[in-house]
């Protein structure tokens, strides 16, 4: 890749597309090579008509899914090599119950009015798009567990139940890889 299209920004449909290809090598990180399990993995992977009532439960779904249960399972492992106690226990605290902790500097209205106020001050937040008490999004008292969400909203990249640990994943692969800088590139 030559300097000139490394500084070039990409459009997020390039961008999901490369994307897509990182998800593609996720599976490569899952599945065996040998003939007789390459066999077993397309057995696997047949689809088959099935009722829509048919159909499990999201949350079950991602659980039983091999490939989110191994994403799963590869974030837990990237986890662990980190060497900081403190830092690695905040980390696997964050995955295991996934409670947006910032929501409890923002527990009074007054207290979103004043953030409120600083956004709309710096241009940051448009009055006639978004008002104080629309700026945070509602808090549910059950949240679902990082094993089983979705990586995204509907018709984005990893929509299906499980596709934030496949997503997840996928990135902390990418970035295990080491990057070459720009005098090594040929």
């Amino acid at each position: 890749m030559s300097e000139s299209m490394m500084k070039e920004p990409i459009s997020r449909r390039t961008f999901l597309k490369l994307a897509a290809g990182s998800a593609a090598g996720a599976l490569l990180f899952h599945f065996p090579f040998q003939a007789s399990a390459a066999e077993e993995t397309a057995k696997a992977l047949e689809i088959r008509p099935c009722a829509l009532s048919a159909l499990p439960a999201a949350e079950e779904s991602a659980k039983n899914s091999p490939l989110v249960k191994g994403s799963f399972k590869d974030i837990i492992s990237q986890v662990n090599t980190i060497h900081d106690s403190s830092l690695k226990s905040a980390v696997l605290s964050m995955i295991h119950n996934p409670r947006p902790t910032f929501m409890e500097n923002y527990s009074s209205s007054a207290r979103i009015q004043q953030t409120y106020n600083k956004l709309v001050e710096w241009k940051l937040a448009d009055p006639a798009k978004i008002s104080a008490e629309t700026l945070f999004p509602p808090l549910s008292a059950s949240l679902q567990p990082f094993m089983t969400a979705p990586g995204s909203g509907y018709m984005s990249h990893h929509p299906y139940p499980g596709g934030l640990a496949t997503h997840v994943c996928s990135n902390l692969h990418i970035t295990a890889v080491p990057i070459r800088t720009s005098s090594t590139m040929t």
